[in-house]
């Protein structure tokens, strides 16, 4: 097993207790944006691996059991590349003393680290959100599970269009005969608008509707159906034809073609319907059984047997029971079951034939279906309305749409327990399309009465769908109910090392007034032993006024001057009052790597060294760093 290593350099702080730790540090953070990307590429974590897992501290051996992308949600999309074996231990090696470092003694190890990045293949336009489940273990074996997040945008190329299926086949048909109606797709898979044409090259044998001569407008994702079906004539004989559908020289010169084939037969027997339509499924549901007929339309019996199937999907499409020899009598049917139970996926089209011999004359009746994966996806992947006062209400919009290759009927949401609300935006059921095709809209609101009780708020937000085996597919929601008041959020902010004369990531600090009027802060300042090494980057005037039920954000970011443990507090002063928060950090020095903001933890409890991260805050402190201390 090879794991990533890193030398660090770590002071001798004292240790936060087990209570207060995670399991692991993640380097440099718990998500990754690919931006915006073309549809089809294939885009790797820059650099890849991207994400690290390290011990919380150079005394420890924490594991790493599993890394789980969470389905549905990921979808097809996105990919784990995790390559080194699960479960594995992180840890710090080869301790040894290195003399001091700003004032401070340290010691040095060389960290074993659990490496691991991700892929962004986007089949659809449209931004896409994954959910990564980390579980950890300490040395206790307590289990943590972190959540990494992955975005990506993809944009659509500016032309581009698909015809599928790609192959239409009629079978055999009795002379002077009309087949039953196959479809043909034609999509607009471009980001611009497109005009197709097409050319029919057997319009007296395959007669198709509309006309495929157009032309026909498509914007992006639109789609123009086409019904095409087999004429046969007084002549014994195969008949091919060829679709084409194509655009100009400005929008690309595309061009689809669609084969059509058909065998015109002597044969009195007649089947209905031709083709045999299996459906389209989602991998994982019950199938389908189609009833075929097959009519004598002669002025004898005729003796139907040897009943077999030809360039199926192996075992996915059957003929369930034992069928032997069949006499129908003139112009009498007979029925033939076809079973379909799809377990790999694959776009909508020929699946095979239904194959007998009519009095001794091979006869085939052509089959066709699909199956593909159902799978959603959700932006935001969970929601935290954060703090929302008793007697008040907030509200948050959840984006759902199908992120692999089939489409997903969205019902409207299962009511949550109070005080939480749910509901689906326009009239349901919705079918979400394949790939992203188009989305629907749930406004979720947290509205705790003036009785509930301050804390923590959780629950489940149960969309439901008709995948397979998620027939409620679980979104988790969080609020924070307040009491009257005003209340800061967090009580208590913890920095973790940060190298010296570097500021950290901005931490935030949501002040909610819960109070019968408008607040206004008459100032929010920095106090305590360490008030110099602690700022306020936003916002740039702190005598803000905060509307009743509503909340304002204070970001503050800690740039150490002398290593050890640094503590501080932020306070917010208003009539009649104020409110203070505990702020705490480590400084860390000497040259031997960075902590800074780069590292995503709670606590100071561990040594740890990365790339220095978070440039937003980076930029806010060197442009509005303002230390306001109380005098």
């Amino acid at each position: 097993m090879v794991l990533g290593v890193a030398l660090a350099s770590c002071y001798a702080a004292e240790h936060l207790s087990s209570t207060g730790q995670k399991a692991v540090v993640f380097m440099p953070a718990t998500s990754y944006d690919f931006g915006t990307v073309p549809v089809f590429s294939n885009n790797a974590t820059n650099p890849d691996p991207y994400f690290v897992i390290r011990a919380q501290s150079e005394t420890d051996v924490d594991t790493v059991k599993s890394i789980t992308p969470v389905q549905p949600g990921c979808g097809s999309d996105f990919m784990v590349d995790a390559p080194q074996p699960l479960p594995a231990q992180v840890y710090c090696a080869d301790m040894g003393s290195s003399g001091y470092g700003g004032g401070s003694s340290v010691t040095t190890c060389t960290y074993i680290d659990y490496n691991f990045g991700a892929h962004f293949h986007p089949s659809q336009p449209g931004s896409q959100t994954c959910e990564v489940d980390v579980v950890t273990n300490d040395m206790t074996g307590s289990a943590t599970t972190t959540p990494v997040f992955l975005y990506g945008n993809a944009l659509a190329a500016t032309y581009s269009m698909s015809a599928q299926p790609s192959h239409l086949d009629f079978g055999d048909l009795p002379l002077n005969t009309l087949s039953t109606a196959q479809l043909v797709t034609v999509k607009n898979t471009g980001g611009s608008q497109i005009i197709v044409a097409g050319t029919n090259s057997d319009a007296a044998h395959f007669p198709v509707t509309p006309a495929v001569t157009g032309p026909v407008t498509l914007g992006p994702s639109m789609t123009q159906m086409f019904q095409v079906k087999c004429q046969t004539d007084g002549q014994a004989v195969a008949h091919h034809a060829m679709l084409t559908f194509t655009t100009g020289a400005t929008q690309g010169t595309l061009s689809q073609t669609v084969t059509l084939d058909c065998n015109a037969t002597t044969t009195t027997i007649s089947a209905s319907p031709t083709p045999v339509n299996l459906g389209t499924h989602l991998l994982g549901d019950s199938g389908s059984t189609v009833p075929v007929t097959l009519k004598n339309n002669g002025t004898g019996s005729a003796t139907l047997d040897n009943f077999r199937l030809a360039n199926t999907p192996g075992s996915e499409v059957t003929i369930p029971g034992q069928v032997g020899a069949v006499t129908v009598p003139a112009t009498m049917s007979a029925i033939i079951n076809v079973q379909y139970l799809p377990v790999t996926e694959r776009d909508f089209g020929p699946l095979g034939s239904l194959m007998f011999d009519a009095n001794g004359v091979p006869t085939s009746v052509p089959l066709v279906g699909g199956a593909h994966t159902g799978s959603i996806g959700t932006s935001p992947a969970s929601i935290d309305f954060g703090p929302v006062c008793a007697g008040g209400s907030a509200s948050q919009d959840l984006t759902v749409y199908a992120n692999a290759s089939g489409d997903v009927t969205l019902s409207a949401p299962t009511a949550p327990p109070p005080p939480f609300l749910a509901m689906l935006s326009g009239t349901g059921p919705i079918t979400l399309m394949a790939h992203h095709g188009n989305e629907a809209t749930i406004t979720a609101t947290a509205a705790p009465t003036m009785a509930a009780m301050p804390g923590d708020r959780m629950a489940m937000l149960n969309l439901p769908t008709n995948i397979p085996g998620m027939s409620q597919v679980p979104i988790s929601v969080h609020a924070l109910v307040l009491a009257g008041g005003v209340a800061p959020n967090p009580s208590i902010v913890h920095f973790g090392p940060n190298d010296l004369g570097t500021p950290s990531s901005a931490k935030t600090v949501t002040v909610t007034n819960c109070g019968t009027a408008d607040l206004t802060l008459s100032d929010a300042s920095i106090t305590g032993a360490n008030a110099d090494e602690f700022a306020i980057v936003s916002p740039a005037d702190v005598h803000v006024t905060i509307a009743q039920t509503k909340s304002q954000d204070f970001l503050v970011v800690m740039s150490p001057k002398t290593a050890g443990s640094k503590a501080a507090q932020l306070v917010f002063t208003y009539p009649g009052g104020s409110q203070m928060v505990a702020l705490d950090g480590m400084g860390y020095g000497g040259g031997g790597g960075s902590a800074g903001g780069s590292v995503d933890r709670e606590t100071y409890y561990a040594c740890s060294v990365g790339t220095p991260g978070g440039l937003l805050p980076l930029a806010l402190a060197g442009l509005l760093l303002r230390r306001r201390r109380r005098r």
